[in-house]
């Protein structure tokens, strides 16, 4: 979907690179919005829901771009784009937090390479399956399948234990040395 989306906005809703680029910076400040307030909403609703519902929700602020026409596309898309862009950092900004909360600081390096080879490694894959879809149903069939799958990926946070988490856990570290504890050496007082 993201991929498409320029091509979208300007080919399927006429709009010009300036207006697009518009659309997303103004877009950008509902993410430090959300930045700034993310602990006030983790107070206030708990962590677990602060993450699961804003992943859900932010997904869905997006059916507004294929729901767009040409004389609704400048609303559309900043309600959307800001909507989405605000979510999906308190979605970001907590499940970061949490993850490295619950890792052990050894296993950080592993831990986050793996998540981002899992988020950021299939969108090559995504980016052709786009272009393939685009050119077969059309450029905003194509948004249609991105908003529902992306939807579709979020749901099952609604059924995780994640959804209850108050607070966030004790550090890793608290709960698991760093290194074992050294073998204790038998002096000869010990014998």
């Amino acid at each position: 979907m993201f991929g498409l989306f320029v091509v979208y906005g300007v080919r399927s809703l006429g709009l010009s690179a300036p207006i697009l680029g518009l659309i997303f910076m103004i877009g950008s400040i509902g993410s430090g919005i959300a930045a700034m307030l993310s602990a006030q909403a983790v107070r206030r609703i708990g962590l677990g829901p602060t993450i699961v519902w804003p992943g859900i929700l932010g997904s869905v602020f997006f059916v507004l771009a294929p729901l767009a026409h040409r004389s609704t596309a400048v609303p559309f898309l900043l309600v959307g784009v800001v909507g989405a862009s605000a979510l999906g950092m308190l979605f970001n900004v907590n499940q970061l937090t949490l993850r490295q909360a619950i890792t052990p600081a050894r296993l950080q390096g592993r831990m986050n390479a793996i998540v981002r080879f899992m988020y950021w490694g299939p969108q090559v894959v995504g980016f052709a399956l786009g272009g393939v879809l685009a050119s077969t149903i059309g450029l905003r069939g194509a948004i249609w399948v991105g908003v529902a799958g992306s939807t579709v990926a979020m749901v099952p946070l609604a059924f995780s234990s994640e959804r209850r988490i108050e607070k966030l856990p004790r550090p890793a570290e608290a709960a698991e040395p760093l290194l074992p504890e050294p073998p204790a050496v038998l002096g000869a007082a010990d014998a």
